[in-house]
């Protein structure tokens, strides 16, 4: 059973801690500091890392549908286009 605390998780390993063996696992298993653990960067590492953003290329053919297909947010997005002289020249805020 374990519990997640805001940046931290909690494995509680009952009768395993009564054990070297068991706690040597757990701690060489998941440890941060040892070479081979999950978290040491081999297994686990995407999941740590921080995602922000996106590429453009793969929106590009949905925003053009998108666009297509919706009158109203066709005419928005071409007023701010014409009104805005910095989101013209941005195709990433376009997107």
């Amino acid at each position: 059973m374990f519990n997640c605390d805001t940046g931290f998780i909690r494995i509680y390993i009952s009768k395993l801690h009564e054990t070297p063996l068991g706690t040597s696992f757990i701690l060489e298993t998941i440890g941060l500091t040892v070479v081979d653990s999950f978290l040491f960067g081999v297994f686990f590492d995407p999941i740590f890392q921080q995602k922000e953003g996106f590429s453009p290329y793969v929106f590009e053919n949905l925003a053009i549908e998108i666009i297509k297909n919706n009158d109203r947010l066709r005419e928005s997005f071409e007023f701010k286009k014409e009104t805005d002289e910095a989101f013209r020249q941005n195709s990433y805020d376009q997107l």
